[in-house]
């Protein structure tokens, strides 16, 4: 979710590195142009969309921690809790879509340019995807948590 760059270089040696931009749009980097022969283009506003549901994700997890943690788990926190945890899981099940449609559209076209070349997703998807996990066991144990709770007893049911 923060800056991002790609170096180039060969034999193990960095020759360059580009300067770390957000919303990295590494389909557009120079190397894989001169790989593929013709430029990877149409993907800046997909990598921008990607760069900002990531954070929307991050703000409505954050939103549900602090709201549970802050009003001592009660039965309308608890539901807005899970609201916000069903949201974020939603948003970062767009994010893993994007991430995988990307990745796997530009490994085939480069593989149809050069049958040697072998790609994979990266690590940050399967993060992505753990964090979907999470968010939607969350969404699952706030949700239990609001509407199967133990009624609290009023203080003069008690006497």
């Amino acid at each position: 979710m923060s800056a991002r760059n790609s170096c180039t270089g060969t034999n193990g040696t960095v020759l360059h590195c580009n300067t770390p931009k957000p919303a990295y749009v590494w389909t557009a980097e120079s190397s894989l142009t001169e790989f593929i022969g013709s430029p990877v283009g149409g993907y800046d506003k997909v990598f921008l969309a990607h760069f900002i549901l990531n954070w929307c994700g991050f703000g409505l997890t954050l939103f549900a921690f602090i709201f549970s943690v802050c009003t001592h788990y009660n039965r309308i926190t608890d539901s807005m809790a899970a609201m916000a945890t069903g949201l974020a899981f939603l948003v970062l099940l767009a994010v893993f879509v994007i991430l995988i449609v990307v990745a796997y559209r530009v490994i085939g076209l480069t593989h149809s340019h050069n049958a040697t070349v072998k790609g994979s997703i990266g690590s940050a998807t399967w993060l992505i995807l753990g964090a979907m996990a999470a968010l939607l066991l969350a969404t699952i144990y706030y949700g239990l948590g609001c509407f199967f709770r133990a009624k609290k007893a009023r203080t003069y049911e008690k006497a």
